[in-house]
């Protein structure tokens, strides 16, 4: 009769209704004799006994205390359970484990989120007689690592005990033979030789080491600590007998140490002047080395001081997390992302603070600011009608059109005029540095202030912005008909254009809230220029090129330094809306798909433009539902952009959602207080209401 596959004994197994009966029926199958393949698959079946949901509540614990129980009472199950566990330690191999299990390798972002998703369709098969194996066949789920860690020292003295008190005959003759732990120590020792190198190598890199200081060699705490670390082993690995009073790891932990003061520095370094995914994945591949040569180093202390084992479990719960965390692309992306993200909103933020007015003075200067973008507009508007008649190809009409929008706005940029549009992604990420700074001050008051100015600042930008656009376009296009005879717009194209914006025939709400998403992508693509400026040090650069010395002046390089220090977010952000603008009607034209840009100046302008272009063959209902669909692709502009932003934002700070219901409760009773303040500054607002307004409880 052919013996059960592990899976149908695990079957049978739960199938029996007498607990006892069934871990007798386990025990008894213990073998000393079989293949490892198979005593492995005989732990498999062990450990599913200890952690299934049976009737009984029993913890783990309790369960191995009651086998240990049952194995005193069967001296013949002892000998072979102790036998079957003392072969798969002693004979398994346990370096890879301890030097790459759960460790990212060093490649590259791409190549690391790929390596992951095959490993999860199509897992690589571990090595015969390895470690890793073992801890899959025997911890299959993460969960475990909490029952391990959780291990009572006496319970776990018991076990080790248990196998430790049958040795086989050709054993007993060699006193370091005999020692169950003698090959997965010297493993270790050997891991950690290359853990030291891994780190050491990866922390003299140039990006890294040019962010430390450029230190001598002797100054980088992580040749220091490979030198002592290969010192330490080489005095464990050639003794056959180790005297455990006289190792002294101090030094070595205190190097350690070290190295983790250096990467805060190069940390705070990435904060300041720039992130890089690389250089992030980079050092976040030094801090997991680091941390698992700290485990081993605090496995010797704990074998020094003859509780070896009570840490050992700890070791053994961090390797079964380390499994599962290494193949979580989530983990991957998040400690990738974080850092970068946050750079880039603080980038982002800084810029935003130039769209916040808080005085009278500030606010009408918003409004002459955001006059002169609506004036601009209306030349937008018109030239964006021209390319429409030159009847050219459509990428052509696109090219043409994604020059129109970034010269327009790289003009409002230059005469510092304002577009509304590009304020509540700026803004959002000002909002998020402002929360995270407060950290709920004054009952969050201070933040609600805040938003009410970012509200007023926004509607000063619209206002500016529509109310200088709608009467300039009505005003040029009266003008236009008056000198040429003819309507600015044809009746066909004006018809057109007021029939887009109608908010229930046609999809214009829709493509309001995909330009939303275009004004957001604009304003990250904005700070991640500024951050990839800081970080391959452009400025510095420029300011020491020989070459542009020669050829323009000693301080030719400096000025333009500081141009683009001042001035590269905005074109970044400024071009990549322009071409945006035009390239996702292109690409819904070339292939069907609803893709379509609707912007709330642009719009206002142009249906100013064809209600007096269509003059007396104007329909008055329609233009009115196209005054609402401008009104609600305003909405979706504003209210995407700055969701979109504030979220990214969020993520980037740690903000978490108890905060906002806080904030959000402060800001209604700020409006319910004095609701003309969100609209124009009124005279002391601010420092009135600090102290009107009552702290209510949330």
């Amino acid at each position: 009769m052919q013996e059960k596959s592990s899976l149908k004994k695990i079957q049978d197994l739960f199938s029996q209704p007498d607990i006892k009966r069934d871990l007798s029926y386990i025990l008894a199958l213990a073998n000393p004799d079989k293949s490892y393949v198979q005593k492995l698959e005989w732990l498999a079946m062990l450990q599913a006994w200890i952690v299934a949901p049976l009737n009984e509540q029993r913890s783990p614990h309790t369960r191995i205390r009651f086998i240990l129980q049952l194995l005193e009472r069967h001296p013949d199950w002892a000998r072979n359970v102790s036998l079957v566990l003392r072969d798969l330690i002693k004979t398994c191999r346990s370096f890879a484990v301890f030097a790459y299990l759960g460790l990212f390798e060093e490649k590259g972002f791409i190549d690391q989120a790929l390596g992951l998703g095959i490993e999860q369709i199509l897992p690589l098969p571990k090595p015969p007689q390895d470690l890793a194996e073992i801890l899959e066949q025997t911890f299959p789920e993460r969960e475990d690592a909490i029952w391990v860690e959780q291990l009572p020292p006496a319970l776990v003295r018991d076990i080790l005990t248990l196998i430790g008190v049958h040795a086989r005959p050709e054993e007993l003759s060699n006193a370091f033979q005999n020692n169950l732990f003698a090959t997965m120590l010297d493993d270790m020792l050997s891991a950690m030789r290359v853990l030291a190198v891994q780190i050491a190598s990866a922390g003299s890199t140039p990006s890294l080491w040019i962010r430390l200081g450029s230190p001598n060699l002797e100054q980088l705490p992580f040749w220091r600590l490979e030198q002592r670390i290969s010192n330490l082993c080489n005095q464990l690995q050639r003794s056959t007998d180790i005297d455990w009073q006289t190792l002294n790891l101090a030094e070595i932990f205190v190097e350690l140490r070290a190295c983790e003061v250096a990467m805060n520095q190069a940390f705070t370094y990435l904060q300041t002047n720039g992130v890089n995914t690389g250089l992030v994945l980079r050092m976040e591949h030094i801090l997991m080395h680091m941390k698992r040569l700290d485990y081993c180093l605090q496995q010797l202390e704990a074998m020094k001081e003859q509780h070896g084992s009570d840490f050992g479990i700890k070791f053994l719960a961090e390797l079964i997390r380390a499994r599962y965390d290494a193949q979580n692309f989530k983990q991957l992306l998040k400690g990738n992302m974080q850092m970068l993200s946050l750079r880039v909103v603080e980038h982002t933020g800084t810029s935003g603070e130039h769209y916040i007015t808080r005085t009278k003075a500030e606010y009408f200067s918003m409004l002459r600011s955001a006059s002169g973008g609506g004036v601009m507009t209306v030349g937008t508007t018109a030239l964006k009608y021209a390319i429409s008649k030159l009847a050219v190809p459509p990428f052509i009409e696109a090219f043409f059109n994604a020059s129109n929008y970034a010269l327009s706005f790289l003009t409002m940029q230059a005469l510092h005029f304002t577009l509304a549009t590009k304020q509540p992604s700026m803004t959002a990420a000002a909002l998020a540095n402002k929360i995270r700074q407060s950290k709920g001050s004054n009952n969050n008051l201070a933040i609600a202030l805040e938003i009410r100015h970012i509200f007023r600042s926004q509607f000063a930008a619209v206002l500016g912005n529509i109310g200088l656009a709608v009467p300039t376009a009505w005003l040029v296009s009266y003008a236009f008909a008056k000198i040429n005879g003819g309507p600015f717009f044809d009746a066909d194209y004006a018809k057109h254009t007021i029939e887009s914006l109608h908010p229930i025939k046609t999809l214009s709400l829709l493509y309001a809230a995909e330009t939303g998403i275009l004004l957001w992508m604009s304003s990250l693509v904005a700070g991640w220029a500024e951050n990839w400026l800081a970080y391959q040090r452009v400025p510095d650069r420029l300011e020491r090129n020989s070459r542009i010395k020669r050829a323009f002046g000693p301080e030719a390089g400096k000025k333009f330094a500081g141009f683009l220090s001042r001035n590269i977010s905005g074109i970044a952000g400024n071009v990549t809306l322009g071409v945006s603008l035009a390239l996702v009607p292109f690409l819904g034209k070339i292939s069907g798909l609803p893709l379509d840009v609707r912007h709330v100046t642009l719009s206002s302008a142009g249906l100013a433009i064809s209600a007096v272009s269509l003059g007396e063959k104007m329909i008055p209902f329609e233009v009115f539902m196209a005054a609402l669909g401008t009104l609600g692709i305003g909405l979706l502009n504003f209210g995407v952009s700055f969701y979109l932003a504030l979220s990214v934002a969020r993520y980037a700070q740690n903000l978490n959602e108890r905060m906002f219901l806080s904030i959000r409760l402060r800001v209604t009773q700020l409006f319910t207080w004095a609701p003309l303040a969100f609209f124009y500054p009124t005279q002391g607002a601010e420092e009135s209401e600090a102290d009107a307004i009552p702290i209510q409880k949330e």
